[in-house]
């Protein structure tokens, strides 16, 4: 029986199937939109993928052994060097349980929306066997969107309760504020009263010739009602519009 020499061999190939399924967590950490970045339990990074390099406009070789948040926190919201410098993970602390949304500086001095959340991995008891995951997803454009949104609700709620002309509180605030709490215990404990009176044809007036002469008919009637019913019932001052 012959021996099969070492050039009669064929070589040895990897299944490509195997070979993927090993690059798999690498693809996906490579490809993710997300930016993925490892820290140690002081903070300092170990490694993040191209998506987080290219959100923070720093490289890993630039940020590795580093506490980010010398780099990426506004000027304003740093912490002192020695408080980074000392700086601990605690556990124990909701920072793990929620996202967190800060405002993030690029290396090009832009600044953006950061939605962060922290996840422990804990190997063992040694500080070295603790590290923490973050992932990083720039929210600025759904931030700016809520921002407007909320502009408009507070925009079309000012209206509804502010005379366009004045911008006084008109009737409609008057009833809110007199079904709030505070007010209500006031009336059932007898403090307070609530007396309208409709002044005729004051719209006529105020259509027919303008603001000035209304307000001084809203300035005219307490005067007519406290020489009529006495100074102890119209202690208030006289208005200067017709809204209150």
């Amino acid at each position: 029986m012959s021996r099969q020499t070492r050039s009669d061999r064929k070589p040895l190939r990897a299944d490509p199937a195997t070979s993927t399924d090993a690059r798999l967590p690498g693809l996906i950490l490579d490809h993710v939109r997300d930016g993925i970045i490892l820290l140690d339990i002081n903070g300092r990074v170990k490694w993040m993928n191209p998506a987080c390099e290219q959100m923070l406009g720093w490289s890993l070789s630039e940020l590795k052994g580093c506490n980010p948040q010398e780099k990426i926190l506004p000027p304003e919201s740093r912490p002192p060097r020695e408080e980074t410098e000392n700086f601990r993970y605690d556990f124990s602390t909701s920072l793990f349980d929620r996202y967190r949304i800060t405002q993030h500086l690029r290396r090009d001095g832009s600044r953006f929306w950061n939605q962060q959340s922290h996840s422990l991995i804990d190997l063992g008891p040694d500080d070295t066997q603790k590290m923490v995951v973050v992932t990083c997803r720039d929210v600025s454009e759904q931030v700016t969107t809520q921002a407007a949104l909320q502009q408009v609700k507070d925009d079309l709620d000012h209206a509804a309760y502010h005379d366009d002309l004045t911008g006084l509180g008109n009737r409609k605030k008057l009833s809110r504020y007199m079904r709030s709490r505070k007010v209500m215990a006031q009336i059932m404990a007898g403090r307070i009263g609530v007396l309208q009176l409709d002044l005729d044809k004051f719209k006529e007036v105020n259509d027919t010739l303008a603001t000035r002469p209304a307000m001084r008919c809203c300035t005219m009637w307490p005067t007519v009602c406290a020489n009529r019913s006495g100074p102890a019932i119209w202690s208030a001052a006289p208005a200067a519009m017709s809204f209150f």
